[in-house]
């Protein structure tokens, strides 16, 4: 997995692999700390 965040535009980009990760965990954690995943 690899994040990727810009204060300056304000958003972070996650890449990662599919097969190995949970999206949906990652869209929950993401809301859990007060942002919305797009």
């Amino acid at each position: 997995m690899e994040v990727d965040v810009s204060l300056e535009k304000k958003e972070a980009i996650v890449d990662f692999e599919d097969d190995r990760t949970d999206s949906g965990k990652i869209r929950d954690a993401i809301r859990d700390v007060g942002y919305e995943p797009l």
